[in-house]
Parts: C-alpha cells; sequence; structure tokens
C-alpha cells in the first residue's frame, strides 16, 4: 500500500526562510540609491569631473593595495605641439574623435582655443604614483571634494529609503516567519488588538474598554441595531460591559429598552423628569395597561388565551387547555364585571347586582381585597355561583402571599391551600360560564 504525504512538500531551499522582505528593502534602497548616484553623476558634476571620476575613484583605493599605477591624462596641445594637462576652464560638454581609440566626450572650449590650444587628446600610459595622482586630482579638478563628499547626499537618500521600508518589512518577515513555524490560518476566530478589530470592521459607534488596551473596541455604527452576545463567567465583566453601553446611549441621548429583572440599572439609569418609564406590575411607576384595551374584536382575546395556554398532543389534556382559555378570554374581551370586594355579612348582597348568575374571582382581586386597596384583575381563578359568594367570603379567616409563587394563599377551616382550589371550601362546583346580566 502506498504510503501517504500529508501537508506540503518543503526542501532546504523552498520556501527560503531568510527574511525575504528585508532583502528585499535591501535590494530596492540599492537600485534607489544607484539612481540618486547618476543624477548627482548626470547633472551635477563638470563634464572634466565625469571624465576623470573612475580615475579618481581608482587613486582613491588603489594606494591601499600598491604604491604607483599606469594611467592616461588628459592633454591639450599648441600649434608648436606643446602640451598642458586640460583644466575645467579648457573643457566644454561635445565629442572629440581620436586616431585607434574611442572619442573623447569633450571638446576644447572657446577660451582654451583663444590661448592659441587647437587639439584635445589621451596621453600614453604613464607611471604615476597612486597618492600623488589621487591628490592633483582632488585639488585640480574636484576642488578638494572626496568622493564621499561628492556623492554624500545620494548615499543619505539611499538609507533613508531603507529605513522607510524597514516599519513595513519587519512585521511581514515576522508574521511569515510565525505562518512557517505554526501554520497559517484559514478559517475561525482569531485574537486581536482594538485598534486592529476598529480599522478592519470600520469601528465607530458604541465603544467597549478593554483591559490592557489604551484605545475602546468599537463597534460599527451599522451593527448597533444587531445583536449583541456577551458570556462570561460570573464576576466577568457582563454588567459592566452594558453599563458602559448604556451611559454611551445616554450621553447621546438615545432610548434604549432595558430588561433588568434584578434591578441593577433602574437605580442608576431611571430618570422621571426625562420621561422615563417603567414597565412592572409590581412597581408603583408602572403605569396602567390592560391587554382588554388593545382589542379590536373580540375573535383577538381568543387568540391571547389560546397563545399563553396552547394544546398539546395528548387529547387527555384537552379539559386543563379548553377551561382555562375560555375563562381568559372573558376578562380579556371585557365581558366579566370586576369590583371591589367590601366588607360584606351574611346577609349583605350588595357585592353583586341582582341580575348576576355567578360572580368571577381572581387571584389578584383576592389579595388586594384582603389588605383594603384598590387592585387590578390579572389572572382570572374561577366562578362561583352568585349564592356561594357572601358564603365563601366569611369562611375566609386571613391570607397571606407566598414569596415563591406570588400567589396569594388562604386559610379555609384551618386548612392552607391555594386560591385556585377556592371551589372545594364551597358546596358547589366551579364554574366556567360567563355571568348573565
Amino acid at each position: 500500500m502506498p504510503e501517504t504525504n500529508w501537508g506540503r512538500k518543503e526542501t532546504i531551499i523552498w520556501p527560503p526562510h531568510s527574511p525575504i522582505y528585508t532583502f528585499g528593502a535591501v535590494f530596492l534602497a540599492l537600485i534607489l540609491t544607484g539612481l540618486f548616484v547618476y543624477l548627482r553623476f548626470a547633472f551635477a558634476l563638470s563634464p572634466l569631473e565625469q571624465f576623470y571620476l573612475p580615475l579618481y575613484i581608482k587613486t582613491s583605493i588603489a594606494p591601499n593595495f600598491r604604491s604607483s599605477g599606469k594611467y592616461q591624462m588628459l592633454l591639450m596641445s599648441d600649434r608648436k605641439s606643446r602640451a598642458w594637462y586640460a583644466r575645467q576652464v579648457d573643457v566644454a560638454a561635445g565629442s572629440t574623435p581620436q586616431a585607434n581609440t574611442k572619442p573623447i566626450p569633450l571638446v576644447l572650449s572657446d577660451s582654451a582655443r583663444q590661448h592659441g590650444m587647437i587639439y584635445l587628446y589621451r596621453s600614453a600610459p604613464n607611471i604615476y604614483q597612486n597618492s600623488a595622482l589621487g591628490s592633483y586630482l582632488k585639488q585640480q579638478v574636484y576642488s578638494g571634494a572626496s568622493i564621499v563628499d561628492l556623492f554624500q547626499w545620494p548615499l543619505i537618500f539611499g538609507a533613508l529609503a531603507f529605513l522607510a521600508q524597514l516599519p513595513l518589512s519587519i512585521p511581514k518577515d515576522i508574521h511569515r516567519r510565525k505562518e512557517m513555524k505554526y501554520g497559517r490560518r484559514l478559517k475561525g476566530p482569531i485574537l486581536v488588538t482594538p485598534k486592529q478589530f476598529n480599522k478592519a470592521f470600520e469601528g465607530t459607534g458604541i465603544g467597549l474598554k478593554v483591559d490592557r488596551c489604551r484605545k475602546m473596541l468599537r463597534v460599527p455604527q451599522r451593527a448597533e441595531d444587531q445583536h449583541f452576545e456577551i458570556i462570561g463567567d460570573t464576576g466577568s465583566g457582563k454588567t459592566t460591559i452594558i453599563l458602559q453601553m448604556l451611559r454611551q446611549i445616554q450621553a447621546r441621548g438615545h432610548s434604549a429598552i432595558v430588561h433588568d429583572p434584578a434591578c441593577e440599572f433602574i437605580e442608576r439609569f431611571y430618570d422621571e423628569s426625562r420621561g422615563d418609564i417603567v414597565l412592572n406590575p409590581l412597581d408603583r411607576r408602572c403605569p396602567y395597561w390592560g391587554p382588554s384595551e388593545e382589542l379590536v374584536r373580540r375573535a383577538e382575546a381568543r387568540t391571547i388565551a389560546a397563545s399563553l395556554f396552547q394544546r398539546t398532543t395528548d387529547r387527555k389534556d384537552e379539559f386543563f387547555i379548553d377551561s382555562p382559555q375560555k375563562i381568559l378570554a372573558g376578562p380579556v374581551a371585557g365581558d366579566w364585571q370586576y369590583r371591589r370586594w367590601p366588607e360584606a355579612t351574611e346577609s349583605d348582597t350588595s357585592l353583586v347586582e341582582p341580575n348576576w348568575q355567578y360572580f368571577c374571582c381572581a387571584g389578584s382581586v383576592a389579595h388586594h381585597t384582603l389588605n383594603s386597596a384598590q387592585y387590578n384583575i390579572h389572572y382570572t381563578i374561577c366562578c362561583f355561583p352568585v349564592d356561594k359568594v357572601i358564603r365563601l367570603r366569611l369562611k375566609m379567616d386571613s391570607c397571606e402571599r407566598s414569596s415563591s409563587l406570588g400567589n396569594p394563599w388562604c386559610k379555609f377551616n384551618g386548612a392552607k391551600r391555594a386560591l385556585h382550589e377556592v371551589w372545594k371550601a364551597v358546596d358547589g362546583q366551579p364554574r366556567n360560564n360567563r355571568p348573565v346580566r
């Protein structure tokens, strides 16, 4: 069976492990330096300086290896065949043909011709002392400037070009080295700094302060209306992040809907003068609201009841689904009349209207009534025949609220039972019919 080789094939020379981006920066800097040197040579040096430059470089370096060498100098002659060394004022740019050799890229200047010079030529190779010839060229041709002085600025510009590339090339080499060592990320999350996150996603919206980072991690403004999932252990700072977001929303003057079951944010951000609204039926600041206030037609009451008491696949539970739906649909539709429970006696019939046949009792009714306070109806519990209501009222000894269920509990004949079992304390059976007026 052939052996399977996984991963990419690597050799000693490929892929290269050397810092190729830094080497590329050095190469580009050398090219730029050569370009700067050429511009200096072509546009800043005189024609004679350009002609003697190779000889000047050679005589400046050669003394380190040997004392003398054969060189050809640029001479000019008059009609009497007398020769003189050419100076800056004696030559100009041009071309002078030579016998059996390449032309000289110079011509005699008008000043030299006025002094009787007629011909410009190269001398025969003669032996010169390197140091002496170098000193002559430096003083007579280059006005005391050395090779480094001539090309000082091109070398400086080349070094600056190299240094300007290092902030780009070195991080790329480091990133490439890490990829070769740890592998390349194809997909999935990656840990970044807030600066990198803001740059990648154009974060300009709500900001979050991150530990050990100066800049805030900002969410893109176009994504502020999307979902945020904040996950962390207890004490990791989830509430702190929400507080940061709410403070920035408050500073903007925008509105926010806060679900605050632990009442952590209402103390910090609630401002009645600003028009803040508390939606909590157990809070005195909560405005009145009932589902029946918004109904347009009676069918909507049955829809609300069906959504709260949903059917199951088991047909045996139909009674326990249909009955609560019918009981809840009545008060939601506004068909049943609710009244505060008065201090009634056994002969007092002011509790009900004369033409009522049934009286419906809700958990919140019983609780608030026994405390002699205004009540709000939230959940309908049961219905009784009118003739049983007074007897039921007299059999109630006391009531107290359960902290776990939030429902009122009442004592009937010494037994503590939930209020939804009230109908068991009377002779009649619970009725689901609406009262007839």
